[in-house]
Order: structure tokens, then C-alpha cells, then sequence
């Protein structure tokens, strides 16, 4: 069976898509004949260029590629480069506009995050969206559920915004978690401290979104009580770094993240919005217990006193703070071992491509 993966992500970059495109794709092409389908590079049209940047001087965000213009001159790029390839069924990875000129006759499954609607109430809620922009993105993705066949989401979250926002059947949509963006690294880089102290890891591509004043806030609170806390943050800053406790990291290497991974003993994710939670699944992987909020696609992930805990996102600082100074050395071992199995048997990308070789061929002509 050939399947054709369309992506406008560069498919053989390891950061691609928080790190899932290249892994998705070399452990599907072990089950498949895979067709690498990469969306051709095409400027945004003029108008949206123009919009984007007026409607930019007014503190307003518009999305160029959720637009009807864009999006339209890249589908029909995507029709020209499917008609120099001969493929069972197109899986389109994170290009759901772009798919949009995939010929009717092929079947068409996405790999999605969610809903527009959905994704720019949790991505986007720092921003003034331009109500174009909405009614554009809204629209395009309703085309793309009817155009489509399949979905594919990491997450029980994001296959009911697709329900409930484009009207995708259930029966059309199957729940396939990510294996790790991160994988460990095998070795004896970074073993956990013996210290008393417990390690904790916070790493945000984006500091606002991923609650980085959370994470301080309630980490400060626990140290009060705690003082052999200590905090690493990886990626965005804050604007003030000197904190009691708390040392800054920029962006790591993958290998470097995995030691990260493997010397701490929790992960803080305060986060104000996850569809896919590939650092929790990289945490998870590695045996790294997870004290998250409870949003989004969180609850996929994480098994409640199991593999991690699970806070109310209007009292993350509280609640976060008292599991820090009540959680237990002993306690946290016992997670850490379950985390580790748990995502060894539902957070691989093996079982997800599986599960997508399943979709392919319920799809593909007999």
C-alpha cells in the first residue's frame, strides 16, 4: 500500500512539530510504502500579506494561512504535486487547508490537533483575533471535515472539538496518542539526584501559554515550606531570572532534554492549553512523573495519582504548591515507575502507527 504523508513541516527535521513529524513518519514507512508529500513553499497571497500587516499595526492578529486566499493557492499546489504521484490514501500531517487539493478520489485522512474554533480559543486567547480571520478559519475547516475521511487527534479533547465544532462523526475519528518527540537517550546520562531535595523541570516554548507565572508562583509558595525544592526552567524566560532556587536553561538539545528528563523527579506543566502534550509524553516516556493542570488533551496523558496529578487550572498555584511540599520521595518512585510503563505500552509510536496502518487500509481500494 502506498500512503502518501502531506505536511508543510520539513519531514526529515528532528524539531519539526514539537519534534512528532520525523518519528511519526519513519515509524509509519515500516508498515507502509510511505510517498513524502511536502506541501511546495508558496509565499502568502497579497492581500492577506497586506491584511496581515495593517490589521498588525492595530494590535489585531490575522492568520494568513487561515485564509481563503492562501489557503486556495496552496491547495492547488498540493493537486499539481499529487498528480505527478500514484497513492493509495493521503494522510495529511498538520495540512489540513493545504489538503483541501487532494483529488476526490483519493482517501483522506488528518492528522489534526483539533478544531480551528478550538485551537484559536486556547492558542490564540492572549491575542485579538481579527473576526476575518475567524470566519475564514471556521469556514475552511468545515470544508476540510466534509472533504475529509479520517481523523486522527492525540487526544480525547481534541476528537470532541471536532464533533462538537465541525460535526465529525465519532465513527469517523480514532484517538491516537504521539509517541515521544523526545526519545530517551539509552546510557547512564542523567540519573536522578540522591539528594533530599526534590528536582523539579519546567520547559516552555512559549512562557505565557505554558503558565511560566504559574510555575514560579506556586514553585516560590512550596519552597516557603520546602526549601530543598529546586526548579529548572528550559526554554522561554521570565523577565526578572535571579530566583532563589530556580536555574535558566535556554532551548536544549534533544539529547540534552532527555538528561534533563531522566535527572529530575517531576514535571511542571501549568499550562493554559495542550491538545497533543508532547512534553508530557517526552516526561512520561522517560519515567518523569507529571503534575499538570487539567485542560485539553492533558487527561489522555496523565492517569491521575498513577502516572502524575492533576490540578484545576483556576487554582493551579494553590493546589500546585501543596502537592510540591506534600509529595513524598517514596511516592514520587512509585509514580516514576508507573509513568515509565504506562507510556510504554500506550505512548509509543508504534502503537501509533499501528493504529494508522489500521486507518490506511479500512480506507484504502480493495
Amino acid at each position: 500500500m502506498r500512503v502518501g504523508m502531506l505536511s508543510s513541516w520539513d519531514m526529515e527535521d528532528p524539531s519539526s512539530w514539537s519534534g512528532v513529524v520525523l518519528p511519526a513518519c519513519q515509524s509509519l514507512a515500516e508498515k507502509v510504502e510511505l510517498v513524502p508529500l511536502q506541501v511546495p513553499k508558496i509565499r502568502d497571497s497579497m492581500v492577506d500579506r497586506f491584511l496581515t500587516r495593517l490589521l498588525g499595526l492595530l494590535k489585531i492578529t490575522y492568520l494568513p494561512g487561515d485564509s481563503f486566499a492562501t489557503s486556495f493557492r496552496k491547495a492547488r499546489a498540493v493537486k499539481k504535486l499529487l498528480n505527478q504521484h500514484q497513492v493509495d490514501v493521503v494522510v495529511s500531517f498538520a495540512a489540513a487547508k493545504e489538503s483541501l487539493g487532494v483529488p476526490a478520489h483519493i482517501p483522506l485522512v488528518q492528522i489534526a490537533d483539533s478544531s480551528f474554533k478550538a485551537i484559536v480559543k486556547a492558542y490564540f486567547k492572549h491575542h485579538k483575533v481579527s473576526r476575518l480571520t475567524l470566519f475564514q478559519g471556521a469556514m475552511l475547516d468545515r470544508w476540510v471535515a466534509r472533504r475529509s475521511d479520517y481523523f486522527c487527534v492525540a487526544s480525547e479533547w481534541s476528537a470532541q472539538q471536532l464533533i462538537n465544532d465541525n460535526g465529525v462523526s465519532p465513527e469517523a475519528i480514532r484517538v491516537l496518542p504521539f509517541g515521544p518527540g523526545t526519545s530517551p537517550v539509552s546510557g547512564p546520562l542523567g540519573s536522578k539526584s540522591t539528594d533530599p531535595g526534590i528536582a523539579v523541570l519546567f520547559i516552555a516554548s512559549n512562557w505565557a501559554r505554558k503558565g511560566g507565572e504559574r510555575a514560579l508562583k506556586s514553585f516560590r509558595k512550596a519552597r516557603l515550606v520546602r526549601p530543598e525544592l529546586t526548579l529548572t526552567v528550559v526554554g522561554a524566560l521570565p523577565l526578572v531570572t535571579e530566583i532563589d532556587g530556580v536555574k535558566f536553561l535556554p532551548r536544549q538539545t534533544r539529547e540534552e532534554l532527555s538528561s534533563l528528563y531522566r535527572s529530575h523527579h517531576l514535571l511542571l506543566e501549568p499550562t493554559e492549553a495542550s491538545a497533543g502534550g508532547v512534553v508530557v509524553t517526552d516526561a512520561l516516556n522517560h519515567g518523569l512523573p507529571v503534575l499538570s493542570t487539567l485542560v485539553g488533551g492533558i487527561p489522555t496523558l496523565v492517569r491521575p495519582g498513577e502516572t502524575g496529578w492533576l490540578v484545576s487550572p483556576d487554582n493551579a498555584v494553590e493546589e500546585m504548591a501543596e502537592l510540591l511540599v506534600t509529595l513524598t520521595p517514596a511516592e514520587l518512585t512509585r509514580v516514576s515507575a508507573a509513568a515509565e510503563q504506562d507510556a510504554g505500552q500506550r505512548l509509543t509510536w508504534e502503537n501509533w502507527s499501528k493504529g494508522m496502518l489500521e486507518v490506511c487500509e479500512k480506507l484504502a481500494p480493495k
